[in-house]
């Protein structure tokens, strides 16, 4: 092994529905290696591909390779979000206050429209456990965090002995009424039930979120503790084979909050773990936006399965609050993101009747399992990676991922037979019909991503990554105005890039609408007595997360705190959050808190616009948020050589050949192939990019040029692709 190499790289490792995607960059942010993969289910095995290939690449054994890694190796992973789409989790047990035994069954209903209060009612959730898993126990502490009622410590071993012992609970959630003002009695009841039964997996409610809300608080611990086990399994499988493969380095694992973790962490709290992989993307695109000429940019990922819609708001990831999965709620931050199924191998469907066809694409995919019927693994359905090998977009002669050769008469067979003979038409056209659609689907999605939370999207650029999103963005930037489309670098396994560029982070929401400031014509009163209570506040949501940056022994210097407030007008649901000063804690000011309520009112007008303020009411704060940070030492993009940001030194190259695209009609496009591009390069379509994991589309009047990083920006022709 070349001695240079030793203390050399930093890997992050994406585990997706269809592909697995590796990258490995040196400490000193240099080469940039690109590994795709098809994905399996067993995840030890993903893992062993991708870094075999990786270490191939560097003329090193697999051992050597892994021993060269000094940084992080962080993954991000969907085995979480899998367990609980498929119900496949624990059966679990709850310990909750007395009376309160049936919140979690009775839940919460949205009607959305729905005028049969019964129908609303049965279709509204799906509960993870029976009645007869849940228990109640005598204890109780009020809104103010007093203790009313002494926690019955008899009465919790008697409880978690029946649930364990005879209705046969693998997992435990303790969550009392008001834990998230005093957590005392929820604390003391797991530390009984670790005494009887070390080896279980409990989960105290107030120890993931601080949150109001007594359903979404146990929604948020049952949900943990349901995929607990196994993502706790397959955490410390990944962990000890990496560690037996020579990896010397702890493993860090993507949160949704937009940070990284301990792999030991994630394993107690695995909640945190849903979406992991498209937040990688997010982090990433608000990293390549430092170096644009916007700093709003709605973020696109279409990978094989499904597309992920997140955005940047003047240059920062949006957090939300929480989220629903299967109707679930899960009540704690995490960067905002919005998933569609469509991807790559979403399949098409025609559906008629009376007398009428439709045509469909998605939610259902072919996945990496057969795959699309291109992939030639027995797949038979029509799916959107089989129409763009038909209309020429991808290129039957540049292996899928650089290991998967593509059957174009495979695909075009599964479009004639399901839908182009039903329709009376060539499967060109069919394939045409799908690309559209399947276009429109996307646009669709993310219009109602971006109007849904306040903004416009005409005025956001359009930041396309993930395999198979480039084939499709010129089409959705046209479609939603989008001034530019950026298809950074890295694309093809940005998410795993991503989950190089962030550091570790945890977070903790403590609900509170107590403070109000009332409006006085164009001022805000700002007392003395706010000042106090907002700091006192925001203490209490802090402590959760330093104590976690103790117990993983990051280094003070390291260590960083941000803090932020969620507010409205009164009678309003329009929230949004906005930062404090960082030093507020320990310099707590009526001019701090006065700047910040005046720069969230700037924020307000410009995401909600200024007349939907409520200028005659008051401006309430109603959740505080802590986020503890430990800095790890990023790679950024740095500027590739005789590249220029400003475009100094532009050229035309030479295109590597020509061939037939279908734009609606047939067109010769010139082929460019993708590592030619270099910066300062410029293009105008038609044409087509070409590489191993990637292919770009550029229709008639479509231009890409190459900025000094290496990121396409392009601007859209809208004329050709209104359809």
């Amino acid at each position: 092994m070349n001695a240079q190499a030793k203390g050399r790289f930093r890997i992050g490792l994406d585990i997706g529905g269809t592909f697995t995607d590796l990258a490995v960059q040196d400490d000193a942010g240099g080469e940039l290696l690109q590994v795709k993969t098809l994905s399996t289910v067993d995840p030890v095995e993903c893992v062993l591909s991708s870094l075999t290939k990786a270490a191939r690449h560097f003329g090193l054994e697999r051992r050597e390779f892994l021993a060269t890694v000094d940084r992080v190796f962080c993954f991000g992973s969907t085995h979480g979000l899998n367990t609980l789409l498929t119900r496949q989790g624990s059966e679990v047990g709850i310990l909750t206050t007395k009376g309160h035994g049936d919140s979690y069954l009775i839940a919460q209903m949205a009607r959305q429209g729905i005028h049969d209060i019964r129908e609303a009612a049965e279709g509204t959730f799906e509960p993870l456990l029976p009645k007869r898993q849940v228990r109640e126990i005598a204890e109780r502490i009020d809104y103010s965090g007093a203790e009313v009622v002494p926690l019955d410590e008899e009465g919790v071993r008697a409880a978690a002995r029946e649930l364990i012992e005879d209705e046969g609970a693998e997992a435990l959630v303790v969550a009392f009424l008001w834990a998230h003002r005093e957590p005392a009695h929820e604390r003391r009841a797991v530390e009984i039930v670790e005494e009887m039964y070390p080896e279980l997996f409990v989960t105290a409610g107030s120890d993931i979120t601080g949150a109001l809300g007594e359903f979404t608080r146990m929604s948020t611990a049952v949900i943990n503790a349901y995929i607990g086990k196994r993502v706790q399994v397959q955490a410390t499988r990944l962990s000890d084979f990496l560690g037996e493969e020579g990896l010397e380095v702890p493993v860090l694992v993507m949160q949704m909050l937009g940070g990284v973790a301990p792999v030991e962490e994630i394993a107690k709290r695995p909640v945190a773990l849903l979406k992991s992989g498209p937040v990688g993307g997010t982090v990433a695109a608000a990293a390549v936006t430092q170096t644009l000429e916007t700093d709003d940019v709605v973020c696109i990922d279409m990978g094989g399965t499904s597309l992920d819609v997140s955005r940047i708001t003047g240059g920062e990831m949006q957090l939300s609050r929480g989220f629903t999965i299967l109707r679930h709620p899960i009540t704690i931050p995490g960067v905002e993101i919005e998933s569609v199924g469509s991807g790559g191998g979403s399949i098409a469907v025609l559906e008629e009747a009376g007398g009428f066809a439709r045509l469909r694409v998605g939610p259902e995919s072919a996945g990496s399992a057969p795959g699309p019927a291109s992939y030639g693994r027995g797949g038979e359905n029509p799916t959107v990676t089989d129409a763009n090998l038909l209309l020429g977009i991808l290129n039957p002669d540049v292996p899928l991922g650089g290991e998967l050769a593509l059957d174009q008469a495979a695909g075009e067979r599964a479009i004639k037979e399901k839908i182009s003979d039903r329709l009376g038409e060539e499967p060109v056209e069919s394939a045409w019909g799908i690309y559209q659609v399947v276009t429109a689907q996307m646009a669709d999605a993310i219009e109602h991503f971006m109007v849904s939370n306040g903004v416009d999207p005409r005025r956001y650029s359009l930041m396309a990554f993930g395999a198979a999103t480039p084939q499709h963005a010129l089409a959705l930037g046209a479609r939603l105005g989008s001034p530019r489309v950026v298809i950074p670098a890295a694309s093809p396994i940005f998410s795993a890039y991503g989950l190089m560029m962030t550091d570790i982070r945890h977070a903790y929401d403590v609900t509170d609408d107590s403070v109000a400031f009332e409006i006085e014509g164009t001022e805000v009163n700002v007392g003395g007595e706010h000042v106090d209570y907002v700091r006192a506040r925001l203490a209490g949501a802090a402590e959760r997360p330093l104590e976690m940056l103790e117990s993983e022994a990051v280094a003070l210097v390291s260590r960083e705190l941000a803090l932020a407030v969620d507010m409205r007008y009164s009678g309003q649901e329009l929230q949004l959050s906005i930062e404090l000063p960082p030093d507020y804690l320990d310099d707590p000011s009526e001019e701090a808190l006065r700047a910040t309520v005046a720069r969230w009112r700037a924020k307000y007008d410009q995401v909600y616009g200024a007349a939907a303020a409520w200028s005659e009411g008051a401006i309430e704060i109603v959740n505080y948020r802590a986020v503890a940070v430990g800095r790890l030492t990023s790679v950024g993009a740095a500027p590739l050589e005789g590249g220029s940001q400003n475009g100094h030194g532009e050229h035309a190259p030479t295109p590597a050949g020509r061939r037939r695209v279908h734009f609606g009609e047939w067109l010769d496009a010139d082929v460019y192939a993708h590592d030619s591009l270099t910066p300062g390069a410029r293009i105008c379509g038609p044409a087509m990019v070409d590489g191993e994991l990637t292919t770009v589309a550029l229709g008639p009047g479509d231009e890409l040029r190459v900025d000094s990083i290496g990121n396409f920006i392009a601007t859209p022709n809208s004329s050709v692709w209104s359809w």
